[in-house]
């Protein structure tokens, strides 16, 4: 977000943890019609899907729920990630999933510190951008 800022001359951040919820919640997915926009255990084989190829929700927006969660910032300023992954049940994944970092989405880093920036285990992680306007 600071590259394509500096880049654009544009704020970009990542998500507040309420700003994810409200446009997931106005997206208006009904739990019947659930596995059609998102990817999670029941439909996905185990691996994440590109990016727009489940259904739109009403606000056109793609992969709110299941597929790759996303990071968001929370009240603390801390990264959790919101709207569950390819690797749970539909039932799971939607506007309220919201999982906190772990250590674990890079136990396999070799690096010594390990990175910040690489989730050597966490291939379900995702992220979306927000742009502020004036």
């Amino acid at each position: 977000c600071e590259w394509l800022s500096i880049k654009t001359g544009k704020t970009y951040r990542l998500p507040t943890v309420a700003e994810w919820q409200a446009a997931c919640e106005l997206g208006a997915v009904a739990k019947d019609d659930m596995k059609s926009h998102a990817w999670a255990k029941e439909n996905a084989d185990g691996a994440t899907h590109a990016v727009g190829t489940a259904k739109a929700d009403a606000l056109g927006l793609h992969d709110m729920r299941g597929n790759a969660s996303e990071w968001c910032t929370d009240t603390d300023g801390k990264g959790v990630t919101l709207g569950g992954t390819f690797k749970e049940p539909l039932e799971q994944v939607g506007c309220a999933s919201v999982v906190p970092y772990s250590p674990d989405w890079n136990a396999s880093d070799p690096q010594f510190p390990k990175s910040k920036w690489w989730l050597a285990d966490g291939g379900f992680v995702g992220f979306r951008v927000v742009c502020e306007t004036p």
